[in-house]
């Protein structure tokens, strides 16, 4: 599934192609014409509905919502869909840094997961400085169409908030050959908890 919420030629009402599979953020990108307007997103916000967010352009660019939508009613602009020639507006839901999230998969493998407890210095070597996240080594044996930077769901692990949590792969997957054949057995990688 695309992670596009609404994209074409800005109109007074913009058509919802996509909603949120989960609570995330908007953002939003003006391109072409003067960019002079707003576009107003209601939709339901951590529960409550009715919620909105206006974003106000003054010149073609983009900019990141603040508000974490789960259900989106209407897209609505004030300026933009009359200009000559017309902007292109594209809504997206992103995560909290800008980037677009793709679910394109709910298949479901099954794998062992476990928190490297000495992760911190793994990770401030390879990420020049950035310690403070959770890193998990994953295994499973089936052949999972993972890559890194990919997001994936663990379901069914109880913590104190959530049945399922977050996870993006964070090293390539690593093919574990048989030591008696040459058949892989298993696959390896390294994750981080979102």
């Amino acid at each position: 599934m695309s992670n596009i919420v609404a994209q074409g030629d800005a109109a007074e009402i913009m058509s919802i192609v996509h909603q949120p599979p989960s609570a995330s953020r908007l953002k939003y990108t003006v391109s072409g014409g003067t960019g002079s307007g707003t576009i107003t997103v209601t939709g339901t916000v951590g529960g409550a509905t009715g919620q909105t967010e206006i974003m106000t352009f003054t010149s073609p660019h983009w900019q990141l919502g603040t508000k974490n939508f789960t259900v989106i009613n209407s897209i609505v602009t004030t300026g933009l869909h009359d200009e000559s020639p017309k902007p292109t507006i594209k809504i997206e839901y992103v995560d909290t840094f800008g980037n677009p999230l793709n679910y394109e998969t709910a298949d479901s493998y099954p794998c062992n997961i476990r928190r490297e407890r000495s992760s911190s210095s793994v990770l401030r070597t390879a990420e020049g400085g950035l310690n403070s996240v959770q890193l998990f080594f994953v295994q499973t044996d089936k052949d999972i169409p993972l890559n890194p930077g990919d997001l994936f769901t663990i379901d069914g692990w109880l913590d104190s908030t959530s049945n399922s949590i977050q996870f993006k792969v964070y090293s390539p997957i690593e093919q574990i050959p048989s030591i008696i054949m040459s058949t892989i057995i298993k696959r390896e990688f390294w994750a981080i908890r979102l």
